[in-house]
């Protein structure tokens, strides 16, 4: 009961995680791994540049279907109606301009010896542990330096995103002095 209450109220896989990395540095590059578990296709990741430093990295991933041949029926048993009970607590008032409306449920209805009606429908099956980190996917990496953008490259290799960074290459620069001047004008002052 707890579980189902605090799922109504939070659902983790509606949640954005932050995926796990290690971002290395060498002389020439930027080596950047991220755990990507159950991404198995570079179609379902994105990778792009936001800014002249940051790369941005989202995707998506999902828990695998059950067939449904193997979801349980669950019964939800509704009390019998007694004879003189008020019809109106069961039904909700209908408005008399609109057609009623049709339930495209599908479920089996079968009364019991005892009078009681008995309803059965599908239902998902139950969460019993709630580790993966399952849905979206979102995290940007900030450069200390200009990175060549273009010359990036990225593998992604049994859920382990590989991504070489190059750094720009500066050109050797010369240092040159600026000579700073020491003004003897006297300064005014506006009065």
């Amino acid at each position: 009961m707890a579980h189902k209450v605090h799922r109504t109220f939070h659902d983790r896989d509606l949640d954005v995680h932050q995926p796990k990395a290690d971002v290395r540095e060498t002389l020439k590059n930027f080596y950047l791994e991220v755990e990507l578990p159950g991404v198995r296709d570079k179609s379902e990741l994105h990778l792009r540049w936001t800014s002249m430093r940051t790369l941005l990295i989202t995707s998506k991933t999902a828990r695998p279907e059950i067939p449904e041949e193997e979801l349980a029926d669950v019964p939800v048993v509704n009390p019998a109606r007694t004879p003189g009970a008020d019809v109106k607590s069961e039904v909700p008032e209908a408005n008399h301009n609109e057609e009623p409306k049709v339930s495209t449920d599908v479920s089996r209805k079968s009364s019991s010896s005892n009078g009681s009606t008995t309803k059965t429908t599908k239902k998902e099956p139950h969460l019993t542990v709630h580790e993966r980190l399952v849905g979206e996917v979102l995290r940007a990496f900030n450069f200390p330096v200009d990175v060549d953008r273009d010359n990036t490259h990225a593998k992604l290799d049994a859920g382990l995103l590989r991504v070489i960074i190059p750094k720009v290459e500066h050109e050797q620069v010369e240092h040159v002095h600026v000579p700073v001047h020491h003004d003897e004008s006297p300064v005014q002052v506006a009065t």
